[in-house]
């Protein structure tokens, strides 16, 4: 865009970097668009927790119904069978919290104001 004077203007990173950088949904409240940016984090804190609480709850049904015995590499055999038996589930939350992500950098970057020059 440019200015009166002729000059380009730029757009304002710094709420495309937080968003970027800090989590998705910052870089739109950050433009104003409080409920985008809210909708956004509920969505990238869902999947984050997806990705934790999925595995954490296999991982806490196995032990229950067998405890570990002293080999220590139990422990780290069933945790890796607690990832391969929810892979599906696991690698769809990744997707979406990527593609979340991805998108509210880029909606933060596209709303963003122009500088004044």
């Amino acid at each position: 865009m440019q200015s009166a004077s002729g000059h380009r203007r730029r757009k304002q990173l710094r709420p495309l970097l937080l968003s970027a950088a800090i989590c998705p949904g910052v870089g739109q409240v950050a433009n104003g668009e409080r409920l985008k940016g809210l909708v956004l984090l509920l969505l990238s804190l869902g999947a984050l927790a997806w990705l934790v609480l999925v595995p954490a709850h296999s991982l806490w049904r196995s032990l229950e119904r067998q405890p570990p015995g002293p080999d220590p590499l139990e422990l780290l055999r069933r945790a890796y069978g607690a990832l391969t038996e929810n892979a599906t589930p696991l690698a769809l939350a990744a997707v979406l919290l990527a593609w979340v992500w991805v998108y509210a950098a880029w909606d933060a970057y596209r709303n963003a104001p122009y500088e004044e020059a």
